[in-house]
């Protein structure tokens, strides 16, 4: 980074009189979007990304897992109260266990039901 940037980014940090609102927009003036993780255990962050980013649009990205790829992002403009994706059958073995771990119901993909809570489970084979 050159001196002038480096002279710029602090004048603008300076001059916002303790508002941080929007300051990516301030920072970067061509930024377009912000493409974060914005669901899970990030979903907590989401509040502090969008006071940062201002007007600029924070979009939410697909969903990986240390895995795999496990799904795609329907609508990456959603917040991460709406986001919905869909899953991927050919990176990897899914199951969805019960929160209620004393439920032995069959954890079949084609039976889940709408609005039930599931813990994701994903296993990768080496042949697969």
């Amino acid at each position: 980074m050159d001196v002038t940037c480096l002279r710029l980014i602090r004048l603008i940090c300076e001059d916002n009189s303790n508002d941080w609102s929007g300051i990516a927009d301030r920072l970067w003036r061509n930024v377009r979007y912000i493409k974060c993780v914005s669901t899970g255990i990030m979903k907590q962050y989401y509040p502090k990304v969008k006071y940062y980013a201002g007007e600029v649009p924070v979009i939410g990205g697909d969903y990986f897992a240390s895995e795999c790829s496990v799904g795609l992002n329907l609508d990456i403009m959603q917040p991460p109260e709406t986001t919905r994706y869909v899953l991927f059958p050919n990176t990897a073995y899914f199951e969805f266990l019960p929160f209620n771990m004393n439920d032995e119901t069959n954890n079949n993909v084609a039976e889940e039901l709408l609005g039930s809570w599931k813990s994701l489970v994903c296993v990768i084979l080496d042949d697969m």
